[in-house]
């Protein structure tokens, strides 16, 4: 609710994003990645699922960064349940891992969970496309925080299920080549 500039320009790529989904029609998954770590991908999906929450959109904002989970750490109600429990089959209920945000009431997050020994093949599991085909049923934007595609081939996958990628560049911080 800020009157600031960088409200202002959260407001504005909110704007650019329904404008595109009009014409889309079907743009509900979006991710944001960048090419290396602290371009402020988090930074960027957490204030534009806030934004689109506080136009009363039903918003979903999922951390699958499932090696580091940044965005786990910078949220109310950090848990060590999320993602990877569902996803590992120690979870069925989908239910126990949406966390309501206290700042938002259109706001829901999923959190990581523990790091798993083994990330990308949960990643590539079957649960998951499962998972975000009934995300995309309830909620009307689904945002998604990755990996930096530098490091690690997690995000790649994650692509099979999208309907839009926001790669973050950050001035003076991500290499222009």
């Amino acid at each position: 609710n800020g009157r600031d500039s960088i409200s202002e320009a959260f407001r504005i790529v909110r704007t650019n994003m329904d404008f595109m989904r009009v014409k889309a029609k079907d743009m509900k998954v979006v991710m944001f990645t960048s090419f290396n770590p602290n371009a402020g991908k988090t930074f960027v999906s957490m204030n534009l699922a806030m934004s689109f929450a506080l136009t009363r959109k039903k918003v979903i904002l999922v951390d699958l960064d499932i090696r580091k989970g940044t965005l786990s750490g910078h949220v109310s109600g950090t848990t060590n349940m999320g993602i990877t429990n569902y996803l590992s089959g120690k979870v069925d209920d989908i239910n126990s891992i949406i966390k309501k945000e206290e700042l938002a009431t259109n706001l829901d997050i999923i959190h990581t969970g523990p790091v798993p020994p083994n990330p990308s093949e949960l990643l590539l599991s079957e649960k998951l496309d499962s998972l975000m085909a009934r995300l995309r049923e309830k909620y009307d934007y689904v945002i998604v925080d990755t990996a930096p595609v530098e490091r690690v081939s997690d995000t790649f996958s994650l692509t099979r299920f999208v309907d839009a990628t926001l790669y973050v560049c950050r001035a003076d911080y991500t290499h222009k080549n």
